[in-house]
């Protein structure tokens, strides 16, 4: 906070001053106000000998009240400093306020003068096109992988694949079950006994084919 130049020369810091203008007015409302004590009490103290003397000896009751008098016209008075030594107190205190409130704003607005120091209009345009330009350049790059990676994609045929996994289990059943070398001699039976022969073979070669499978699949 700027300095100000005091009654004796040179330059004060305008919260010392404050500070110290605050303590002397504070210092003084209290001696205003131990002295209106007094009055009041004197008051009181001639008021109780007018009551005394009101009846048995008037001119004393009449000078304690005059008494009383004077004391309530000094009372008057130092209401009336004590009220002026408030209004000081409160406008200086409001003043150094101000001043706190202004040399807080004034080191706000320097602040800010060093941050943008180097920040202007044009600086600003210019930094968000170049992060324009780089989001649009990643989103571009973005793009071309992804259609790289859709223009190497194989096509693929189900139905060779099909094909393809036949001739596997083909190939397979044939290393499980080779072919028999043992010609059975070519029995002729009578047609009913016959397929009921080769149904009942039919069922054993499948329940065997599924027991090999099972046992090639663990």
């Amino acid at each position: 906070m700027d300095a100000v130049v005091s009654f004796f020369g040179g330059r004060r810091d305008p919260r010392a001053a404050a500070r110290d203008a605050i303590v002397s007015l504070r210092t003084q409302l209290t001696i205003v106000e131990k002295k209106a004590d007094f009055l009041t009490a004197r008051m009181d103290e001639q008021l109780a000998i007018a009551k005394a003397n009101a009846v048995t000896d008037k001119s004393a009751g009449m000078a304690a009240l005059r008494r009383r008098k004077m004391f309530e016209k000094d009372l008057t008075a130092l209401d009336g400093m004590r009220v002026t030594l408030e209004s000081q107190i409160q406008a200086i205190e409001s003043a150094n306020l101000n001043a706190e409130t202004m040399h807080a704003m004034r080191k706000a607005a320097e602040a800010m003068k060093i941050i943008h120091g180097t920040l202007n209009i044009g600086n600003v345009e210019r930094t968000m096109d170049s992060l324009n330009e780089q989001t649009q350049l990643a989103e571009d790059i973005s793009a071309a992988i992804t259609e790289l990676g859709k223009s190497s994609t194989v096509d693929i045929d189900e139905d060779d694949l099909a094909r393809e996994l036949e001739a596997l289990e083909t190939e397979q059943l044939d290393m499980v079950l080779p072919p028999s070398t043992t010609s059975v001699p070519a029995v002729a039976l009578p047609s009913a006994p016959t397929e009921r022969i080769t149904d009942r073979q039919a069922r054993e070669e499948t329940e065997e084919l599924e027991r090999m499978l099972a046992q090639l699949a663990m």
